[in-house]
């Protein structure tokens, strides 16, 4: 059985949605798309306006949208199969 990107966008946001909610915080953006629990290596790319799900700044916080991190996450697994098979 193969999903399709509708459905498989489907089935990431309601999984990000119920573990973090609708916005979440750097730390969660991290876990969620890079595997990590630190926030440093999406802190500096955000701050150098590169390689970043898009976010929005609330006062001293930056806030991730659950569906900017799951187009940016979809993107990325994109462009590494991509990049395998051309190998």
């Amino acid at each position: 059985m193969y999903l399709t990107g509708k459905e498989l966008e489907k089935i990431l946001l309601e999984s990000v949605i119920q573990k973090h909610g609708l916005m979440l915080n750097s730390k969660d953006c991290a876990k969620e798309i890079r595997a990590v629990k630190s926030t440093r290596g999406l802190d500096e790319d955000r701050k150098k306006g590169k390689n970043c799900p898009e976010y929005i700044e609330q006062g001293k916080a930056i806030l991730y949208p659950v569906q900017n991190v799951v187009n940016y996450h979809l993107e990325l697994s994109t462009q590494t199969v991509k990049v395998l098979k051309h190998q």
